[in-house]
């Protein structure tokens, strides 16, 4: 799956399951959790948050956005740990608990290591 226009459209309109469908159906066609996680999980945020620098989404849009990449990299993890890829270094990054900012910091561990860090 090298077009993943409607994995990043699920993740426009917050469609968690739809985007768990997505990376599922991706996953079972050979693509590699790196490409997806790049190619689609990122892309699709990248625009949620230009749209919402733009002022056409707000923080409940980007709550729905977030919510739906965090499952599907709940689906992704276990093929991530699982790839041959090496690692890159390993990473420390946190919050305060219960800040909204935990729910970035999140998206953001889960990216690194979709990327190959630990």
């Amino acid at each position: 799956m090298s077009d993943y226009s409607n994995l990043i459209q699920a993740i426009l309109e917050g469609n968690d399951v739809r985007c768990v469908e997505l990376t599922n159906e991706a996953l079972n066609e050979g693509a590699s959790p790196q490409d997806i996680v790049s190619s689609g999980l990122q892309a699709g945020m990248l625009i949620v948050g230009d749209r919402f620098s733009a002022g056409d989404f707000f923080i409940p849009d980007m709550l729905l956005a977030a919510r739906a990449v965090t499952r599907a990299m709940e689906a992704i993890r276990p093929r991530l740990s699982d790839s041959e890829m090496p690692t890159l270094g390993r990473v420390v990054i946190g919050t305060v608990s219960g800040d909204i900012h935990d729910i970035g910091k999140n998206l953001v561990a889960m990216f690194l290591r979709g990327a190959g860090f630990e």
